[in-house]
């Protein structure tokens, strides 16, 4: 993995990780959920601020708007979570959404270019079937949860 495609991967990470507890069933509750997503979306701005000069004018506005919506005066995630009208908790679903896609996308585009430029290519063909691996697992697990 290059220094640049790390940059992105934590991020996506992070907000792949937010998307997917904001997915149903809440096994813990549906507050519980959205305190875990907000945790990881407070780690995933930590990262994209580490490659500031790398965002666009959208992501900076959509990382405003989730700051702004994160925003619980000092009473923590738990509280935030509980007080959340329906339309900020669309709102976050749609901000972590689009997230998640451009970090990953700009991974996705440093490995492509990484991989046109000779870089690793053991490295990427590995990580895109570990990829695959969890994708087909998780799936797996989901489609068992509904049997």
């Amino acid at each position: 993995m290059t220094a640049l495609e790390g940059k992105f991967s934590g991020a996506a990470e992070l907000f792949s990780n937010a998307r997917r507890i904001l997915m149903l069933p809440h096994p813990k509750g549906e507050t519980t959920s959205i305190s875990y997503a907000l945790n990881e979306c407070n780690l995933g701005i930590l990262e994209l601020e580490k490659i500031n000069d790398e965002l666009d004018d959208t992501v900076r506005d959509f990382l405003d708007k989730l700051q702004n919506l994160m925003d619980s005066q000092g009473k923590g995630s738990l509280v935030k979570a509980e007080n959340m009208t329906d339309q900020e908790k669309s709102e976050l679903k749609t901000i972590v959404d689009y997230l998640a896609n451009w970090s990953r996308d700009r991974m996705n585009d440093v490995s492509e270019t990484s991989i046109m430029t000779g870089g690793d290519g053991l490295t990427n063909s590995l990580r895109h079937i570990t990829g695959r691996l969890f994708l087909t697992a998780r799936r797996f697990m989901r489609e068992s949860k509904t049997c």
